[in-house]
């Protein structure tokens, strides 16, 4: 794991009484999902929900579920966003380090993505960029983006 910087002040999480998965920005991220996955389902065209390419071939799933979204979030909210954030505080909802990493990982997505993919990767890492600073844990980001790899696997890719 990198090192650990200082979060500035400014982006220290809110005082919460409660675990991440049961506040408000956690549950709106993980309601989004299908709602995304059903207009990105509607835009490709592809047919309706298909288990059989699973069953018959599981690990791109498994991949892009369970070890791609730890590995994904360790590397940029646990390292180039949190050196980022110790360089450049801010007050914004979507800070600077957020910004700037949700760029890089968009760009990494183009050496297994077409561009329009890749750009469209872009949004979701701007979600887990804000539930890393909102909770100080890469627990929530990668739970969030191991959701959206599920649904996306299963109704879009699949």
């Amino acid at each position: 794991m990198p090192a650990s910087y200082p979060m500035p002040q400014s982006i220290q999480p809110s005082d919460h009484t409660s675990p991440f998965w049961l506040d408000r920005p956690f549950l709106l991220a993980i309601v989004a999902g299908p709602i995304a996955w059903a207009v990105a389902g509607q835009a490709s065209g592809r047919p309706a929900f298909d288990l059989s390419a699973h069953l018959l071939d599981p690990w791109p799933l498994v991949l892009a579920v369970l070890i791609y979204p730890p590995l994904e979030e360790i590397v940029f909210r646990g390292g180039v966003q949190q050196w980022l954030l110790a360089r450049q505080p801010s007050d914004c909802l979507i800070s600077r380090a957020n910004l700037s990493t949700s760029i890089l990982f968009a760009l990494a997505h183009l050496w297994q993505h077409n561009v329009a993919h890749a750009l469209l990767v872009f949004w979701p890492s701007l979600v887990f960029g804000h539930l890393y600073e909102r909770y100080r844990s890469l627990a929530a980001p990668i739970a969030v983006h191991s959701w959206y790899n599920l649904g996306y696997g299963l109704l879009v890719a699949g």
